[in-house]
């Protein structure tokens, strides 16, 4: 008698401990996803790969990430990484997105010339959503956590055939982890960048209409993500709760043009973007040089405000940015900050 309710009890105890484990694992899919995007501003969530939506540049994120025709520095891999064609020194970038709930955005980028007009690129992007308390249906502690992190590690190569045009390529290996659940796959960005003021102007008058550097811009996003995801790690084996889900990455296409006035001192740049599950989108950014250190920043992503500003001096002779940005959340989160590090050598 004694044994069949110590087997009634432990088999309570297991199911109880599946159910637990399967509360915590859709509460902090959920609510992880959702704060990931309303991050970024886009108000929408639901979707792997949501990281990609949340700006970790300053200057991209200040311009309303409407950059699509730039592309430069080691952030071009996340935008267009065609831009990263027009390197003329090593680079390394480093970005750190101060956020709330305990959630962490990072990037780190080291970028190289190469002859012929060439660029080569390794990047990595790492989201951390925090770990939340584990607890039974009853919303006892048990005493673990669960934990949810992203990583993108990217290898860009891209090219500037002529002074008219410059294509790339980021091909990246993508992994989601949600405590010990791990899928992964590759995703690939490509894009291009047409340099109008070569079709428009000879050598002699280049640079001298009222708008110059007029630079069109397109990126193929997230392409090819497919990903498994097999709950029955996170479940245990026996278990019968399992199943196997098949996730991917929304695919994204991107069309931006910029160009400067008032003598080149004034950046602006807008783009257009389909996104395949967040539909079109819009943003506008700006750019003013105030002096050669000092540029002051202001963008529109979607109806989202951000600002912020770049100041650049020299370390002996090596260049040094330092960028600066802050962003208001649509959903009350307060206002997050963004820095980042370019550094040629």
């Amino acid at each position: 008698m004694k044994t069949k309710m110590l087997l009634k009890t432990m088999e309570l105890r297991k199911k109880t401990k599946y159910l637990g484990r399967r509360v915590m694992l859709a509460l902090i899919a959920s609510v992880g996803l959702s704060q990931s995007v309303s991050a970024g501003g886009v108000g929408e969530a639901g979707f792997i790969g949501s990281w990609l939506e949340v700006p970790i540049s300053a200057r991209t994120a200040a311009m309303g990430q409407a950059f699509v025709s730039l592309g430069e520095s080691g952030f071009g891999p996340l935008h267009n990484p065609a831009g990263v064609a027009n390197l003329t020194h090593r680079q390394f970038t480093t970005s750190y997105r101060s956020m709330n709930i305990d959630r962490k955005l990072t990037y780190a980028a080291l970028s190289f010339p190469l002859p012929e007009d060439a660029a080569l690129g390794l990047s990595w992007l790492y989201a951390d959503y925090g770990n939340v308390d584990s607890r039974s249906s009853g919303g006892l502690l048990t005493g673990g956590d669960i934990g949810q992190d992203e990583h993108q590690f990217g290898l860009t190569f891209a090219k500037r055939f002529s002074q008219r045009v410059a294509v790339g390529a980021m091909v990246s290996y993508y992994q989601w982890k949600l405590d010990n659940i791990t899928t992964n796959s590759v995703l690939f960005n490509v894009g291009a960048i047409l340099y109008v003021d070569h079709f428009l102007y000879d050598r002699e008058t280049i640079g001298q209409g009222p708008i110059t550097d007029i630079q069109i811009g397109l990126a193929i996003k997230a392409a090819g993500s497919s990903f498994i995801i097999n709950t029955t790690e996170f479940y245990g084996d026996g278990s019968g709760l399992g199943r196997s889900i098949e996730a991917e990455v929304p695919r994204k296409g991107v069309l931006g043009i910029s160009g400067r006035v008032l003598e080149g001192d004034l950046l602006l740049a807008t783009d257009f973007e389909i996104h395949e599950t967040l539909g079109p989108r819009i943003r506008f950014g700006a750019e003013y040089e105030l002096s050669e250190q000092l540029r002051l920043r202001s963008g529109l992503n979607n109806g989202e405000i951000a600002a912020g500003l770049g100041f650049s001096f020299n370390i002996g002779e090596t260049p040094l940015m330092i960028d600066y940005a802050f962003q208001d959340s649509r959903v009350g989160e307060g206002t997050e900050h963004i820095f980042s590090i370019d550094l040629s050598f």
